[in-house]
């Protein structure tokens, strides 16, 4: 089990799970969520959408560029456009988990789920020796 579960591995379930109660028991976190549902509605409650989205870029920023440097430090290389092919499925990934992509609703441990569901399916189809193709369409 060692191979498996590494110390990304820990670290990812550890910001999730600390996302996740940031998220939903906070009250900046709660007004992320209302700027993701309805901009114009936040910003009339009081919430300041503006920087509310200024930071969800900023911490997006920062989680990525954390995962390009432990991501460095496990292949002893750098490259910029080192796992681009994944975009397709971190969004299937999102989606799959529960998030709507106009915004408002979503979780974190759902997009756990929908991680582990995307990443069970490939490593089953590997197994299987389903062909690259067909992998591709399935997830």
């Amino acid at each position: 089990y060692l191979d498996v579960f590494t110390i990304r591995s820990a670290l990812f379930i550890i910001l999730i799970v600390l996302l996740h109660f940031w998220l939903t028991r906070t009250i900046p976190g709660r007004n992320v969520f209302a700027v993701g549902s309805n901009p114009a509605a936040a910003k009339e409650s009081g919430i300041a959408s503006d920087r509310i989205v200024f930071l969800g870029f900023v911490f997006a920023g920062t989680l990525a560029g954390l995962a390009g440097v432990l991501q460095s430090l496990v292949t002893n290389t750098g490259s910029p456009v080192f796992g681009s092919e994944l975009t397709v499925a971190v969004i299937a990934a999102v989606v799959v988990g529960g998030t709507r992509l106009e915004g408002g609703r979503g979780s974190a441990l759902g997009t756990l789920g929908g991680v582990l569901t995307i990443g069970s399916l490939t490593i089953a189809m590997e197994f299987q020796s389903v062909p690259a193709y067909v992998q591709q369409v399935v997830s």
